[in-house]
């Protein structure tokens, strides 16, 4: 099982506002800027509507799990002894494949992590949407990691696939769903 030896370090942030004082709210605007290269939004968000409409969505959420898991297996973690451990190898991470930020919570019967201000592919000229395929490709990857380092069993789970455009995906970690 994975352990950690200070499960109750203080990495997660004030409800609604990231480690630097910026507020959650400002990712809406983050992600309308920033969020995914030019040169990748139409095409992906082409792809993930193509393969959406073509498979059945178990299918799909099994493939974008998959990804996820292969991503966490392309880029694995330095071991972690703490859950700041974890916090700081995993915003790394994201940080250099601008893919946002994320905060962890122990919640006592499960880990919660905040993944904000991730790549949004959207097409020119349109709102930009949620993508719900993103936060399963997540699902993989934090699951992954957590098996990476000891943690079997663990697997994450979006709260919400739907949020709203900007806002951050919430994931509850727990043995076995």
């Amino acid at each position: 099982m994975f352990t950690m030896t200070d499960r109750h370090a203080p990495v997660s942030r004030a409800e609604g506002r990231h480690g630097d004082g910026r507020s959650h709210a400002l990712d809406r605007d983050y992600a309308q800027r920033q969020s995914c290269a030019l040169q990748w939004r139409t095409f992906l968000a082409l792809l993930t509507g193509e393969l959406e409409a073509r498979v059945d969505q178990r299918t799909a959420e099994n493939f974008y799990r998959q990804i996820g898991t292969r991503m966490a297996e392309a880029m694995p973690l330095p071991v972690c002894n703490s859950l700041t451990d974890l916090h700081l190898a995993v915003a790394a991470m994201w940080e250099r494949l601008d893919w946002g930020w994320v905060e962890f919570a122990d919640e006592g019967k499960a880990l919660r992590i905040t993944h904000g201000a991730y790549p949004v592919a959207m097409l020119p000229d349109a709102p930009a949407t949620t993508p719900g395929w993103l936060g399963l490709v997540l699902e993989g990857v934090y699951s992954s990691w957590l098996a990476q380092l000891g943690g079997t069993g663990l697997v994450a789970r979006c709260r919400d696939l739907a949020v709203e455009p900007g806002q951050p995906f919430i994931f509850d970690v727990r043995g076995g769903f």
